[in-house]
């Protein structure tokens, strides 16, 4: 039984010594490398009534952002309208999202855009790969808005 433990704990020593090595790092590439996502679509949103009662999904498209390494990137399309910013969708992952004519109506409403009118609102997409990391923004895309 002696000779077993003596055994038992060299077993123990040799796999904790070689369990014990140094971590790889990975490196991002430089900030200068990275690459910002551009907001594709929609190039106008018309919410009419029949599109908000039946529910009508407006999707939302982008290219994808490149930090220079495989990660999971999370988006945020923003939206401003005379003079206030908004989120207008938060935290999503892929190159597209859809939303229902209800929902969007709401929120853009809540962001001031009148009911009845065309209007310009301008939308950006921003991303990151995490909270204390850099964040990329798109160029501002100008996009006729309509909600009835």
């Amino acid at each position: 039984m002696k000779a077993f433990k003596i055994l038992w704990a060299a077993a123990l020593a040799i796999c904790l010594s070689t369990a014990c090595s140094k971590l790889d790092f990975v490196q991002l590439s430089s900030e200068k490398d990275f690459v910002a996502p551009t907001l594709t679509a929609p190039g106008a949103i018309n919410l009419t009534a029949d599109a908000i009662a039946s529910q009508a999904p407006v999707t939302f498209s982008w290219t994808a952002a490149d930090f220079g390494k495989p990660a999971e990137i999370l988006y945020n399309i923003n939206a401003t309208y005379s003079g206030k910013n908004t989120v207008l969708l938060a935290r999503l992952v892929g190159k597209e999202y859809s939303i229902t004519a209800d929902e969007l109506a709401a929120k853009l409403i809540a962001l001031g855009v009148p009911e009845g009118q065309t209007v310009n609102v301008t939308m950006n997409i921003d991303c990151s790969i995490g909270s204390d990391f850099i964040s990329l923004k798109s160029a501002d895309k100008t996009v006729s808005v309509f909600v009835e």
